[in-house]
């Protein structure tokens, strides 16, 4: 209706379409259907949301939850930067310096991050992980912690191992995760956090 809102209006939902888009643009070019009239309109709202994101990073490199002046998120600068690389993967133009200071926002996000919150780790590891910036070390131990992760968790440390191409060890991983999927219903998991409470968010991750 009238004065409704339904465009992205904070750094996580930028980074969530972008992702989206850009996931869309790779699928396009691994069937060789690049050339779809379809694919200028998804490259130009891929730029859009690139330079929205650039505007909304803070000076210190990172991203807040939610619109305003918030404190950086951990979570929230992760998929950011995961967008961005995504976005530059696909040749879009993403300013060197952006993703650059977003990586040591992450880096010591992962760094701050508990022992025990594998999720948040995983989400960490897997950005730095596409930005080229991962410490395998930090692989190696949510590798080893594999079978106290929940779904996202997993998700996550598989797309972590196989942008390092560490083939064995992402396969282990993958393997429990696929023994959680519910025929008819895709991935559901109890014990999740805020960013993967949608069962379709959380499939299309573990995808």
């Amino acid at each position: 209706g009238k004065g409704r809102k339904t465009a992205p209006e904070n750094a996580p939902d930028f980074a969530t379409e972008l992702i989206g888009v850009c996931a869309v643009l790779d699928y396009l070019e691994r069937l060789n259907l690049a050339s779809m009239p379809e694919q200028p309109s998804l490259r130009e709202r891929a730029a859009q949301l690139v330079a929205a994101l650039a505007a909304a990073q803070h000076a210190s490199g990172g991203w807040p939850w939610c619109a305003g002046p918030a404190q950086d998120s951990g979570e929230s600068s992760a998929r950011a930067l995961w967008a961005l690389c995504a976005a530059r993967a696909r040749g879009l133009h993403v300013p060197a310096g952006g993703i650059e200071a977003a990586v040591s926002v992450v880096q010591e996000a992962l760094r701050r991050s508990p022992g025990h919150a594998l999720e948040e780790s995983a989400m960490y590891l897997h950005a730095l992980a596409v930005a080229g910036a991962a410490d395998f070390g930090v692989a190696n131990r949510l590798h080893r912690a594999r079978n106290e992760m929940n779904t996202a968790a997993l998700a996550y440390t598989t797309l972590a191992l196989t942008a390092l191409n560490s083939g064995p060890m992402a396969a282990e991983t993958a393997t429990l995760l696929s023994a959680r999927h519910v025929a008819g219903q895709g991935w559901r998991d109890e014990k999740k956090r805020g960013w993967h409470r949608d069962p379709a968010e959380l499939t299309a991750l573990a995808l």
